[in-house]
């Protein structure tokens, strides 16, 4: 007699694979996932996502049906295709900005959507439709046009922060810039954009979105149930800044900023969910019961007891599901093996970044040459440094530094200024060089003479100072650019990161 296996025992197995799949899979990358709510880093929002998309899968998903059909294969496939390219072609074409802009994430998400549909077939787009959408959350591209709304919230904040004192008839005045000055005390409190924080904004939203997706109840409460939350944690944060306000008026800044000022934060986030958790009854909401396929629903027992013997008793599709998701794990457990390239640029996170100007000291050429002139110049977006040495052969070589503030820096386009100059740009060659950086490689020439150069964008340090740089070597060349090869090693051996 065969038995029979419990009604969504194999669906919770499948979503337990699921889980471990993409964990493997995107190893290094959830390893480089900061699991904590950072106010200078907009990208830790990113965690509560990967945090919420779990809990998806163990709890949420308790009607599935697995129905692995031809249509979830070349859905998949086409998914897996499209994971696959970023990885590799994205950093050869982005550089740096495949990190800083987390185009591994966008791949997780493929990933994962993408094992949605091998493993439950076609109908994962109705069945799992919201955890599939969500998982795409964790890409920040998605995020960038809210941040333009950040100038507008620090400023706000301000403003209400100032009615707050003024009503209050404290000595304080405001001063332009957020700067807020006491007569009881010398050193002014700035409301800085980190005051506002939108990655806890953010994180927040993303850890909100699921719970109302989740709770039982009409569309348009559950939507105010959002927006009354969301409101609540601004209204908590200004609340937040007040209160160190008063600690630093009459307390002084050093209570204000020690003894408050670095834990209240954490307080007014977690006071934001606890109020929240706690109000959705008076919305008209409700919890569901949870019944069918949750890795923790009653049937979890009998998953642990039947677990090999349920995918014994699986129809072969369901098997060959499996398969071909082992398959994808261990391909793109090598790809993943990107992002350790960018391991390096957690020095410079959270970090404050200046225009600064470059020196001869700064830049770690070869002893071997010998240094000629050098001369600065200032813009409104750069510090610009040119420098020229002599190599060791007699061929003159120059260095120019271009420094920012602006993380934009990182689409610098050496080909455009050219081209505003009046060169003739011939050629241009994406070149790796290391760490996740990409170089180009370009060959120009005007009035029958030739050059070739090589440049690439990355944060750098100046001594104990941030700033962005573009780094291009540029020489005298021949009208067959013989020197790119020379170029292209010099890049690589200049990779003393500064």
């Amino acid at each position: 007699m065969i038995k029979q296996r419990p009604a969504g025992a194999l669906e919770a197995v499948l979503l337990a694979i699921l889980l471990l799949a993409t964990t493997i899979a995107f190893y290094s990358s959830i390893n480089q996932t900061k699991w904590y709510l950072d106010d200078k880093d907009l990208l830790s929002y990113v965690g509560v996502v990967l945090l919420m998309l779990a809990l998806q899968v163990v709890f949420f998903n308790t009607k599935l049906e697995a129905k692995p059909d031809s249509i979830g294969f070349a859905i998949a496939f086409l998914f897996y295709i499209a994971a696959a390219a970023v990885f590799i072609y994205a950093p050869a074409s982005m550089s740096l900005n495949f990190w800083f802009y987390r185009f591994d994430f966008l791949a997780l998400a493929l990933f994962f959507s993408a094992s949605c549909f091998l493993l439950f077939g076609s109908s994962a787009a109705q069945q799992m439709a919201f955890t599939i959408i969500y998982a795409f959350l964790s890409w920040p591209v998605l995020f960038l046009p809210i941040t333009e709304i950040e100038p507008f919230l620090t400023s706000f904040t301000g403003d209400v922060v100032h009615i707050l004192t003024t009503v209050l008839g404290m000595a304080i005045t405001r001063e332009p810039g957020n700067i807020f000055v006491s007569l009881t005390t010398e050193i002014p409190v700035i409301i800085a954009p980190e005051c506002v924080a939108l990655s806890a904004i953010l994180g927040f939203i993303a850890f909100m979105l699921p719970l109302a997706y989740f709770l039982e109840g009409r569309a348009n409460r559950k939507f105010a149930w959002l927006v009354g939350c969301v409101l609540l944690l601004l209204a908590l944060n200004v609340i937040r800044i007040m209160a160190v306000i008063l600690v630093w008026n009459y307390q002084g800044i050093t209570n204000a900023l020690t003894l408050f000022h670095s834990t209240s934060g954490n307080v007014m986030f977690n006071g934001a969910v606890l109020l929240s958790l706690i109000s959705f009854p008076f919305f008209g909401l409700s919890i569901p019961r949870l019944r069918g396929t949750s890795l923790f629903s009653g049937r979890f027992r009998s998953v642990l007891d039947d677990t090999w013997e349920d995918l014994l008793m699986a129809p072969s599709t369901i098997l060959l599901s499996i398969f071909c998701l082992g398959v994808a794990v261990y391909a793109f457990s090598s790809l993943d093996g990107v992002v350790k390239d960018y391991a390096w640029l957690s020095e410079f996170e959270g970090e404050e970044f200046h225009a600064l100007q470059a020196t001869h000291a700064d830049i770690p050429v070869p002893e071997s040459w010998n240094f000629l002139a050098s001369e600065t110049g200032f813009s409104d977006e750069f510090v610009v440094t040119r420098i020229i040495y002599e190599e060791p052969t007699g061929e003159q070589i120059q260095v120019v530094i271009y420094s920012s503030g602006n993380r934009s820096t990182l689409w610098f386009s050496a080909e455009d200024k050219l081209t505003e100059e009046g060169f003739v740009v011939t050629n241009v060659e994406n070149v790796a060089i290391a760490q996740g950086i990409a170089s180009k490689l370009i060959s120009y020439e005007r009035t029958g003479r030739f050059y070739t150069s090589i440049y690439w964008a990355q944060p750098a340090r100046f001594g104990n100072h941030f700033t962005y740089v573009v780094i291009i070597f540029t020489v005298g060349d021949d009208a067959t650019h013989s020197h790119k090869q020379h170029l292209i090693d010099i890049a690589r051996e200049f990779k003393n990161y500064f």
